[in-house]
């Protein structure tokens, strides 16, 4: 868990505190592992942060882990809790 303040959660201003936070978290899991974020870990859609989930994905390659990871979803003006899988 991040333990984000819900304060900071959704404060763009915090956006990429948090990504540094669950990033630098997730730096100590083994090859081989599957990391899991909660439920809104990204508080950001996918289209405001693909540059973060790139680099994701090339951690994916580099240390052979895969992510699952919590972020919102938007459909016809509608914003849902989604879960998205990154993996080699």
């Amino acid at each position: 868990q991040g333990a984000i303040p819900q304060n900071m959660k959704w404060n763009p201003n915090y956006l990429l505190p948090i990504l540094d936070n669950y990033d630098r978290l997730s730096q100590k899991a083994k090859p081989g592992s599957i990391i899991i974020w909660p439920e809104g870990a990204i508080p950001a859609i996918q289209t405001d942060v693909q540059p973060f989930i790139d680099y994701l994905q090339h951690v994916t390659q580099e240390r052979n882990v895969s992510f699952i990871l919590g972020i919102p979803l938007v459909n016809n003006e509608q914003f849902y809790n989604a879960a998205l899988a990154i993996d080699k």
